[in-house]
């Protein structure tokens, strides 16, 4: 069953409506090429990508590393190394 959840990552069942987004970022990843995904707050675009994008790229190519990385509410250099950091031992 469909939710309406808000203010959290929502997982692959509970999002809706966005199959021409995830065809279109799909495709550009596929080339190779890099993606910038943008719009207001709470519309999705980490859902999207952690819980379909990510997964079905995964699925396509098993030898890979993903890192995610939130940079919101950097300020310094420091609190950057720290996110990257961060990033790269949960993805491992």
């Amino acid at each position: 069953m469909k939710q309406f959840l808000f203010d959290c990552i929502v997982d692959k069942k509970n999002i809706c409506g966005m199959t021409e987004e995830v065809r279109s970022i799909e495709q550009i990843i596929d080339k190779g090429r890099n993606v910038v995904i943008y719009g207001p707050r709470n519309y999705g675009k980490t859902s999207l990508v952690k819980s379909v994008v990510i997964p079905n790229f995964k699925k396509k190519n098993k030898k890979t590393l993903t890192v995610c990385i939130d940079f919101m509410g950097v300020l310094t250099l420091e609190d950057i190394f720290k996110k990257i950091i961060n990033g790269f031992e949960f993805a491992f």
